[in-house]
């Protein structure tokens, strides 16, 4: 087993946090106006970044993420609200902000996909999944080495 992610498999996560700030590998230039492209080279595609015409390797990028145990109470709020909706959840809103992030970070599930999709928008390094058995499931893109933390650098 390979435990080092593909060009494609980083390349999927950045286009999920699409928007979301980027710092240079090892620098403290951060943009934020960056895409994905995909580009024939040596007869293979690469996967790489594109800020304007130019294009940088991905393994030299670190997304900026927040981890979900830094969870605003707004953003808490409104995962209240979401899982509110599902009627296992209905003595969700005895959750503290806390206990919301502890319940996200101790079940180490796939989450509800509004969920997901509202952390993910707002920029919080979520569980991931990549394929059934993958040895990076339920990791962050911080614990892969990704991202960054944000709120220790920023």
């Amino acid at each position: 087993m390979d435990n080092k992610l593909t060009n494609e498999e980083i390349a999927r996560v950045f286009a999920m946090y699409l928007g979301c700030p980027v710092r240079w590998y090892k620098g403290v230039h951060i943009i934020t106006d960056w895409g994905i492209g995909c580009f024939h080279e040596d007869g293979e595609l690469e996967y790489k970044m594109t800020v304007g015409k130019n294009t940088f390797q991905l393994h030299e990028r670190r997304l900026l993420l927040t981890p979900l145990a830094s969870i605003t109470d707004e953003d808490a709020s409104e995962i209240k609200n979401l899982l509110r909706a599902s009627y296992k959840f209905l003595y969700i809103e005895e959750y503290t902000t806390q206990g919301i992030a502890n319940h996200l970070l101790g079940k180490k599930m796939y989450m509800y996909s509004n969920c997901f999709q509202f952390l993910v928008l707002k920029g919080y390094a979520t569980p991931l999944f990549f394929s059934p058995g993958h040895w990076a499931n339920n990791k962050t893109a911080i614990e892969l080495g990704i991202a960054i933390n944000k709120t220790i650098i920023i």
